[in-house]
């Protein structure tokens, strides 16, 4: 066929697109998330405001998972690791209440801590695929969807928290070796300007599988399981970290004593969601209000989960996925926030 001859461009594509191709197109960022291209999941924003003390359905987590942490940076959830996929990132977009993938962990872990300070993502520590602790610090760039290594921690834990306070972040508890391994009661202090670990004094109450929330100006330790298990008197256990004093001091216990949960601050209150004691699985929601030093019920949670994620932005609480079932990873994708309601 001769230059003269050759069949016009359009020619050809509509020949392409009546065989039934299409041509490829790039995956987007998604986002907010800053990383590869993800489906959506569709869901309906709520055109009035939520009551307080008030839940309300989320779409679900699109990869089921329990044993994860999470944390919010700019509107938008990243929810990190835990069994059933332990590299995996997802994020929420809080704006379009949409889910998307980030880029995976290079190494996948359950059971880590996950925190966000100054518009960047941390995970520290956690149980390897392979069952040992890890030491391994990680921090992600939503603006570029890449993972960076920092510091180590100073000795490889799991079911820690890691909260972030002024221009730190705090690695507090775990247990070390494996999952149900010696109890830790170590608390460390990362300077992301130095790229450097310290110690603190150590929680007085040595715990695992605990809720820890950064308020104002403390730090709050709440609960826990003990090797794994149900535990003993540190279930009730409630004490708070003073950053400027480096000293602990004894709150009121917690109402229902229980581990492997998680917590956020909101209205003023430290929030604790959900967790598990022996064979019973809790969608108990309880806070602690500052302003008074004392705890009160808040509803609970529409499904009773433990190993569930955490955060909260602004005055509202997200339980995101976990285990449905004590003692195993009976995973969900279940999500569902908590509006708080101010102290009376």
């Amino acid at each position: 066929m001769t230059a003269t001859t050759r069949p016009p461009l359009l020619v050809l594509l509509a020949l392409v697109l009546a065989l039934g191709f299409s041509p490829a197109i790039a995956a987007q960022p998604a986002p907010g998330c800053g990383a590869v291209a993800t489906p959506a999941s569709p869901a309906a924003i709520p055109a009035t405001p939520t009551p307080p003390d008030t839940w309300t359905a989320l779409p679900p987590l699109p990869r089921s998972r329990s044993e994860l942490g999470a944390a919010a940076i700019a509107g938008v959830i990243y929810v990190v690791g835990g069994f059933g996929g332990s590299a995996m990132v997802d994020c929420l977009d809080l704006a379009t209440n949409t889910w998307a993938i980030a880029a995976d962990l290079p190494q996948g872990v359950n059971h880590p801590g996950v925190v966000a300070l100054d518009d960047t993502l941390y995970v520290a520590g956690g149980y390897t695929d392979d069952g040992p602790a890890t030491d391994a610090v990680w921090a992600y760039d939503p603006t570029t969807g890449a993972w960076e290594t920092r510091a180590p921690l100073p000795r490889a834990r799991g079911a820690l928290s890691l909260v972030a306070l002024g221009d730190r972040l705090y690695a507090v508890g775990g247990a070390y070796e494996r999952l149900g391994g010696p109890v830790s009661g170590d608390v460390t202090v990362f300077d992301p300007a130095t790229d450097t670990w310290s110690p603190l004094a150590s929680m007085p109450t040595p715990r695992e599988h605990l809720a820890v929330v950064a308020g104002p100006y403390l730090i709050y330790a709440i609960g826990c399981l003990a090797k794994g298990n149900e535990g003993d008197l540190g279930a009730s256990a409630a004490e708070a970290y003073d950053p400027a004093t480096d000293t602990w001091r004894t709150l009121p216990p917690l109402p229902t004593p229980r581990g492997g949960f998680s917590g956020a601050f909101a209205a003023g209150q430290v929030v604790v969601l959900g967790g598990e004691r022996g064979s019973t699985t809790f969608d108990t929601a309880e806070a602690f209000d500052l302003a008074t030093g004392s705890w009160r019920s808040l509803p609970p949670m529409p499904t009773a989960r433990h190993g569930v994620a955490v955060v909260a932005v602004d005055d509202t609480v997200y339980a995101l996925a976990g285990s449905t079932r004590a003692a195993a990873a009976e995973n969900t994708g279940v999500s569902e926030a908590l509006t708080v309601a101010p102290p009376a």
